[in-house]
């Protein structure tokens, strides 16, 4: 294992924890914009957290749509995810508070993700984890947009 791995490894691991510690506790619930920078500067780090990876391991075109594809079951997961998210109107502001299901959903997701090491490359998984933060929480953020809306036009 090298530093650039275990570094990777350290970093998704504190980016989880602070993914699911952040999904079960009550909070306010934030604009889509301001959500929408956490996904996006999660997507740009991943980026750059996996290229030192992929420029020592050249991935092939079946390789990349099977990333592709782990990004979208993700974004899929996401989707059911965002609606396992429970609504509370306090002090003139909608909070929002997740499950044990929308936990079990994030582990579930990042599961799917890392088999491509089984799969694919070896490491692939876990070098493009953080990447792949990114748009699951880009597409849960989305959708826990649309049900706030409904609940509350200003609140979304």
């Amino acid at each position: 294992m090298t530093s650039t791995t275990l570094i990777s490894g350290i970093l998704s691991i504190l980016i989880l924890a602070w993914l699911l510690t952040n999904q079960l506790r009550l909070r306010p619930l934030r604009s889509l914009r301001r959500r929408s920078m956490i996904g996006i500067a999660l997507i740009v780090g991943g980026i750059f957290q996996a290229l030192p990876f992929l420029q020592t391991h050249p991935l092939n075109a079946v390789d990349f749509a099977l990333l592709a594809l782990s990004l979208l079951i993700g974004m899929g997961l996401a989707t059911v995810r965002a609606r396992t998210i429970n609504f509370f109107p306090r002090e003139d502001r909608l909070y929002i508070r997740g499950t044990w299901l929308t936990a079990a959903l994030w582990i579930v997701g990042i599961a799917q993700h890392l088999l491509m090491d089984a799969l694919i490359t070896p490491g692939l998984g876990m070098a493009t984890l953080t990447l792949y933060f990114g748009p699951v929480l880009l597409a849960q953020a989305a959708v826990v947009s649309l049900r706030a809306r409904r609940l509350e036009p200003a609140a979304a």
